[in-house]
């Protein structure tokens, strides 16, 4: 078989070329991909209290890696990082007003992406490729 013939290497393609295009559009926001994540991910959570330990599990990254995302955002002003009252082991995180300035182009940079590569399928292809991996992710990311 192949490499062209199994499903890693396609994405595993697409993946890093929507990551490096990512990369790219946000430059001008001083973001990586991601960071626009750990910030969408608080955005759509800004009513909850949200911990560290929420960011690794929905985002499914590594300890280590989300410390260095946050050391990152704090450092540009879009996040602080307070200890709960609750429990001292566990690092609350919320968004400072500074995110207002950019949410709007974050908003718009999300909506971009997805509509570059839209833009190759027809409608019924789209809902097609995101029934496929709707199934892809529920059989395999979440059973391995």
């Amino acid at each position: 078989m192949s490499s062209v013939d199994n499903l890693e290497f396609y994405f595993k393609r697409i993946n890093d070329a929507m990551i490096s295009y990512a990369n790219n559009e946000l430059k001008e926001l001083d973001l990586t991909y991601s960071q626009m994540e750990v910030i969408c991910f608080l955005m759509e959570n800004k009513y909850k209290k949200v911990y560290q330990k929420d960011i690794e599990k929905h985002l499914h990254l590594t300890h280590p890696t989300v410390i260095g995302l946050l050391k990152r955002l704090k450092s540009k002003g879009l996040i602080i990082i307070t200890t709960s009252s609750e429990d001292k082991r566990k690092r609350n995180i919320k968004l400072t007003d500074k995110i207002l300035d950019i949410e709007e182009k974050i908003n718009f940079k999300r909506q971009e992406m997805e509509e570059h590569v839209k833009r190759f399928l027809n409608n019924d292809e789209i809902i097609e490729l995101e029934r496929l991996l709707k199934v892809i992710c529920e059989n395999v990311i979440y059973n391995l």
